[in-house]
């Protein structure tokens, strides 16, 4: 496989496959509101979030330590009910993107996410059935940007590193997965990442 031409395409979920507004829903409820990309390096390297994602703690017990980690001015009941609900489908075009890629590469999916936003993305989407391997770090027990995660999916995917071209919508995850030897592409959005598939000629 030449290099110009990756074996695997792997997508990160949340900002890049699918909307997700959970950064937003909480910064709305932060009673000391902070910009986005600080919240997103507070969620990504959060001990409480990390125990979720990891599948190490309950999604109630969760629930009440990230309200008083974040300071959030919102109860418990309302947190629960919310919170699965924070990626709300895949992005229009999504799937259609990946149907157009799936002759050509294969597809995975590597996300920290949790099992009450997976099982609900489940519910009201089957884009999950267009990808041949899917990584969902609840159920590893593995997160980005630990190095641990990426030689994970480089072993189960049994190619090179450099056989795989990783797109996230985070810096860190992308910096973690490059020094992996991944080819790591940091995108801003869905959108974003079409245009640079297409300018890639990945299509």
């Amino acid at each position: 496989m030449s290099l110009n031409n990756p074996k695997w395409l792997v997508f990160d979920l949340g900002g890049v496959l699918a909307d997700y507004v959970g950064g937003s829903r909480m910064r709305l409820w932060m009673r000391e509101p902070v910009e986005q990309d600080e919240f997103n390096r507070r969620w990504l390297f959060s001990p409480t979030v990390r125990a979720l994602e990891s599948g190490q703690m309950e999604f109630q017990e969760f629930a009440e330590s990230i309200i008083g980690e974040l300071d959030l001015a919102v109860d418990l009941e309302n947190f629960l009910r919310e919170f699965p609900h924070f990626v709300t489908g895949y992005f229009p075009g999504a799937e259609a993107l990946l149907q157009a890629l799936s002759g050509r590469y294969k597809l995975a999916m590597l996300s920290n996410t949790n099992a009450p936003q997976w099982a609900e993305l489940c519910r009201i989407s089957s884009a999950d059935k267009l990808l041949d391997r899917i990584f969902l770090s609840f159920r590893m027990g593995l997160l980005k940007p630990d190095p641990e995660v990426f030689r994970h999916v480089v072993k189960e995917l049994g190619c090179a590193p450099q056989e795989i071209m990783f797109f996230d919508d985070n810096a860190h995850n992308v910096q973690g997965a490059a020094q992996c030897c991944i080819r790591a592409v940091q995108v801003k959005s869905f959108i974003n990442m079409r245009e640079i598939i297409t300018q890639m000629k990945l299509l």
